[in-house]
């Protein structure tokens, strides 16, 4: 966990002059275990539902008025996924499989993607990180984040199975 007592706010720098203020932006995924730049309006929202522990930093960049965090999620070490039940599909390929090994998880490139995960045990919150493999919101915290009119979610369609 970061002491964020010690770091007052963090200052980023746009990389072009013309860039849209948006809620949410990446920020190198699966870098240090901090995950997005998320305005205060959408870290507001996903407040009212059952979160992990968050690693939160202020944040801001320069010369937009929008309030940032810098959030981080915990990460579900793979072997917390039940292999034999999740579903992967080969963007290349243009085929679902199952992996039949953790060797193999870990070493799937980029072309593989997960179509359904389904972990070994139940996680009672609305948002989870899966090491390797991203992070999953639950549909009732994707609901409120679309219906609020937030703008930088993408939602890709992979599913997680949240009691197996």
């Amino acid at each position: 966990c970061i002491d964020v007592n010690k770091i007052q706010e963090i200052c980023f720098f746009p990389v072009r002059k013309k860039i849209k203020e948006i809620d949410m932006i990446d920020f190198c995924p699966f870098k240090l275990g901090l995950d997005f730049l998320i305005s205060k309006k959408l870290f507001d929202i996903m407040n009212n539902f059952n979160l992990p522990p968050v690693n939160k930093i202020p944040t801001r960049i320069n010369t937009f008025n929008t309030e940032y965090f810098l959030i981080g999620f915990p990460m579900i070490p793979q072997e917390r996924i039940d292999l034999n039940k999740s579903i992967f599909f080969d963007t290349k390929k243009r085929s679902e499989f199952n992996l039949k090994s953790y060797d193999a998880f870990i070493n799937t490139d980029f072309s593989v993607k997960p179509r359904k995960i389904y972990p070994d045990v139940f996680y009672d919150v609305d948002a989870i990180g899966f090491q390797g493999k991203g992070l999953f919101f639950s549909d009732r915290l994707i609901d409120a984040i679309q219906d609020a009119g937030i703008v930088g979610l993408h939602v890709d369609d992979t599913e997680m199975e949240m009691n197996p």
